[in-house]
């Protein structure tokens, strides 16, 4: 095996060398060695220089080898690594002092490694996140790896980067660390944050404002179709619906001298009128047919139901039931029939207003409250006037429709 060339402790040449070692002491050198197939190796050798035997021995020198090719060629590539790597390389002892760092830490942080070698890791870290740094290091140490790690280390100008780093667990009392500058991906995703959270507020309003949109498209709906005074259908919308649903029968109701209410009580009594009736109007059909304002004092009903159902409903509205037994016939109204009481209240401390045409609209001689003296109280049910046509099979009507002047209602 050629000796090429010889790098380590002691002199400059091999002879120089051995003649400087004193009886009983060594020296080490490595040696690069070429064997006979042309392979270079690196051996590590320690020299000894044997005494000279008190019986006349001879003295010498003793050489141990070591073949440390391997390990050289591991270390040159690890510094390569350190040299080219756009992350942060080190190596840290157990106590977190920088035993080795990459240039890539003075590119990113601005401190030389001069300045970095030596030096506490705690040194550089954030305070705010130094604790949580410390109980993950003691993790290292304990033998685990840590992965994707965020704190924020010093600047050489004093700002703060943000970096995320590996660790691996600590053997022999040392651990290796690689380290990338986030700062910028964290700016991002703060900036994705508000955003979401602006986009999140105004999904918020936008829904608030399509649900007011929609009340607001339902309240128009509801009052482009029905009477905003007393909430039946307006005369268009029941109309409408009447030709749709092609009614088994229909009837219209009249509230007689409804005029001499608003002359005499004012106004806001005719009001009160108007919606009791349409309440009892709407009490009375129920679910047999649809009741709508068509006029000013004017309702009408058609009905859903079959002719018979629907006659009963139609009295019911005007307070009877169906006549008895000997009496007139079904399906015939008699003139006075629909003349029945009104009775609006309106005003205030539960008082009424007006008693307006409690008894006979026709003679104007008010009659007393349900309760009061001065007559029986009002029958069962719709207590207005109102003129009913007649009802028959098949959907028709008879009778006679009555013809009323406009109220200002």
């Amino acid at each position: 095996m050629e000796a090429l060339r010889g790098d380590g402790h002691g002199g400059g040449g091999s002879g120089a060398a051995l003649a400087e070692l004193r009886p009983g002491a060594s020296v080490q050198r490595e040696w690069l060695y070429r064997r006979p197939d042309g392979a270079v190796l690196t051996i590590w050798v320690t020299q000894s220089r044997r005494c000279r035997a008190r019986t006349g021995g001879r003295a010498g020198f003793v050489f141990v080898g070591r073949d440390v090719t391997a390990e050289r060629a591991a270390e040159r590539d690890r510094d390569r690594v350190f040299a080219f790597s756009i992350d942060m390389l080190a190596i840290v002892t157990a106590t977190g002092r920088f035993k080795r760092v990459s240039p890539a830490w003075e590119r990113t942080l601005g401190w030389t490694p001069e300045e970095m070698i030596g030096e506490s890791l705690w040194h550089f870290v954030h305070p705010d996140d130094r604790a949580a740094q410390i109980e993950r290091a003691q993790a290292v140490m304990r033998g685990e790896d840590a992965h994707d790690l965020r704190g924020r280390l010093r600047h050489a100008d004093g700002s703060w980067r943000w970096v995320s780093f590996n660790a691996s667990a600590a053997t022999d009392d040392e651990s290796y660390i690689v380290a990338r500058d986030i700062t910028e991906i964290v700016r991002a995703e703060e900036e994705m944050a508000e955003a979401m959270e602006v986009l999140r507020a105004n999904a918020v309003a936008l829904e608030e404002q399509a649900q007011e949109l929609d009340r607001l498209r339902l309240e128009a709906e509801y009052l482009a179709n029905h009477d905003a005074l007393t909430g039946a259908l307006n005369r268009r919308a029941w109309f409408h619906q009447a030709a749709v649903h092609e009614p088994s029968a229909i009837a219209i109701f009249d509230i007689d001298y409804f005029k001499q209410i608003n002359d005499t009580y004012g106004h806001p009594a005719g009001d009160v009128v108007l919606r009791e009736v349409a309440r009892r109007l709407e009490a009375a059909v129920g679910e047999a047919g649809v009741v709508g304002r068509i006029g000013g004092e004017e309702f009408a009903v058609f009905f859903t139901v079959p002719a018979g159902e629907a006659r009963e409903a139609a009295l019911r509205c005007i307070g009877r039931g169906l006549p008895r037994a000997g009496g007139r016939e079904p399906g015939a109204a008699a003139a006075g029939d629909g003349e029945r009481r009104v009775r609006a209240l309106a005003g205030g401390a539960g008082r009424p207003a007006a008693r307006c045409a409690g008894g006979d609209l026709r003679s104007g001689r008010p009659g007393a409250l349900p309760g009061e003296g001065g007559g029986p109280p009002p029958a069962r049910g719709l207590s207005g006037a109102a003129s009913l046509p007649a009802v028959r099979s098949g959907g028709a009507t008879a009778g006679r429709r009555p013809a009323s002047p406009a109220s200002p209602h």
